[in-house]
């Protein structure tokens, strides 16, 4: 059964490939290079100059891509529907929707089709005419490579404006900028120069990947910062975690690479795994996608194998995950797998560098399904939104649950 009701129109492929064209004629939106554009297609199709006249505003046509998603579900969402019971349902207020339709929604909107529906006038008598529509509220952008590095002297750079491929000396190593990653190596006219340690800091709304002096990549998510030297030497390579970051490690039997988050020690020799390390996080958590690691805190110590997770609060937890869940960030992806309300807000916080507020009780929701980190924050509470049973107000950057 359709999540929408009323009657639907029919949208030949043809309209649906020029739908960011349409919308932006529906809103008022139009350049005059835009307008020139609609103007030469609507004189060659007569079909698409008749569907665009039946519009009143965009409500229609957004429900119709709804619509067209669902019957082309990209691999995305075939991913996700291949992990999860294809009968699986969510609770949203006091009705059951099925999970299929909420990923579905959260798909046009990461693909950038759906738009916040405001209300206006009747159609424009001309194609280049503007609609009278009123005013939008300030969006908030998604975030971006951004941090800042501290170096050993105390100096500090801002990286977004530490221009490609510059190159400094520190600490025995060469430093190069490019393109949202910093890249440390060895540097041969400096061996004897004493090592120092280096801090980048990514604000929310940041994230950024270093290369560290062994080759290993490290790539923080929003809000985060590693403490790291500029060459590695003794029994063991040691880093210092606080957020969240995606570690690939360079293999050397002879040197273990260490993680400290916090109380917590992570050990590896070389693998792939994920450690979550924010202080408003119930626990810190190391998902491990290859290799083996070992978690320690204390005098207790556990080993973790690919596809579980280590969860440490007041013990060491190991239970299973869903790994492609965990690591989305990194790939430029929220996914929420009946993620509580909370979880959800947080993450959006974090990303889109905005204050939370809840209003009253914290609704019991949850929520499944993929959205690209690169929407804009208003898409991205329209589609929580329309699964039904939360409200929220935007401010400037401050979001309130209603």
């Amino acid at each position: 059964m359709s999540l929408w009701r009323q009657p639907r129109i029919n949208l030949h492929q043809h309209i649906y490939e020029k739908a960011d064209l349409v919308l932006k004629y529906l809103r008022g939106d139009l350049s005059a290079a835009e307008a020139d554009e609609l103007r030469h297609w609507l004189a060659q199709d007569e079909r698409a100059r008749l569907f665009l006249e039946s519009l009143d505003d965009e409500t229609a046509f957004v429900r119709e891509l709804e619509f067209h998603a669902s019957l082309n579900v990209t691999a995305a969402w075939q991913k996700v529907a291949e992990q999860t019971e294809q009968k699986k349902e969510i609770k949203l207020g006091n009705r059951l929707l099925h999970w299929k339709y909420a990923a579905v929604t959260v798909l046009v909107l990461s693909i950038g089709l759906l738009v916040s529906y405001q209300p206006g006038p009747g159609k424009p008598s001309s194609i280049a005419q503007k609609r009278s529509l009123p005013k939008r509220q300030t969006d908030v952008s998604p975030g971006r490579n951004k941090a800042r590095l501290e170096l050993a002297d105390g100096s500090t750079l801002l990286l977004e404006q530490f221009w490609a491929g510059a190159v400094r000396a520190e600490g025995g190593a060469v430093i190069t900028n490019q393109n949202g990653q910093l890249v440390y190596q060895a540097n041969p006219v400096a061996t004897t120069q004493p090592v120092g340690f280096n801090k980048v800091i990514t604000p929310k709304g940041g994230q950024y990947q270093v290369i560290l002096p062994d080759g290993s990549r490290v790539t923080l998510n929003a809000g985060s910062s590693l403490r790291f030297p500029t060459a590695f030497s003794g029994i063991q390579r040691g880093v210092e975690l606080s957020g969240e970051a995606y570690f690939e490690i360079a293999k050397n039997g002879q040197m273990p690479f260490v993680v400290q988050a916090g109380k917590v020690r992570v050990e590896v020799l070389g693998t792939e795994f994920n450690v979550m390390a924010y202080a408003n996080e119930s626990s810190v958590n190391t998902t491990l996608l290859e290799g083996s690691v070992k978690v320690s805190t204390g005098t207790d110590s556990r080993m973790i194998s690919p596809g579980h997770q280590g969860r440490v609060s007041a013990g060491i937890e190991i239970i299973r995950v869903d790994t492609e869940e965990v690591t989305a960030w990194q790939k430029g992806l929220f996914q929420f797998n009946d993620s509580d309300l909370q979880s959800v807000m947080r993450q959006l916080e974090r990303w889109y560098d905005v204050e939370i507020a809840f209003e009253g009780k914290i609704p019991d929701r949850h929520f499944s399904g993929l959205i690209s980190r690169n929407t804009n924050l208003s898409q991205v509470l329209k589609m929580l939104e329309l699964t039904g049973g939360v409200k929220f107000r935007m401010e400037e950057r401050r979001v309130t649950v209603l």
